[in-house]
């Protein structure tokens, strides 16, 4: 997949006026707020990250949990460990197509390779291309 080309034009309606790269929306659609808390217990430190659901459906990779969960279980920590190996192999494979697609707000499809699809579609796409593609988020 090294030839992937990104076309400004979306592949459904042909036009490029609304037409933005996903790596732009993904970065965009994440916002990470930290600070310092008091309370009558004591003080501390806290970090919060949201997202839209739309940078969520568009993202390059599977969400890996904590590594606190891991330790939870035995099965839980060599799954985990497992996985963040296999994302890490593939990530490469799998961010030539993620910045190669590009999303239209008027329609609501992403076009890669002048096919338009959904958001998940591409997410499972790009997904595939790095061999986690049976991994859930």
């Amino acid at each position: 997949m090294s030839g992937i080309l990104a076309s400004t034009l979306c592949a459904q309606c042909g036009q490029d006026d609304q037409v933005q790269a996903v790596t732009s929306i993904y970065q965009g659609g994440r916002v990470r707020q930290s600070g310092l808390y008091h309370s009558g217990y004591g003080a501390g430190a806290y970090e919060v990250t949201s997202t839209t659901d739309l940078a969520a459906a568009l993202a390059p990779t599977p969400r890996i949990y904590s590594l606190i969960v891991g330790l939870l279980t035995p099965f839980l920590g060599v799954f985990r460990i497992r996985k963040t190996l296999m994302v890490r192999r593939g990530l490469p494979a799998a961010m030539l197509v993620w910045n190669a697609g590009r999303y239209c707000h008027r329609c609501g499809v992403v076009s890669l390779e002048g096919q338009a699809m959904s958001p998940l579609a591409f997410r499972q796409r790009v997904w595939d291309a790095g061999g986690y593609g049976n991994f859930r988020s």
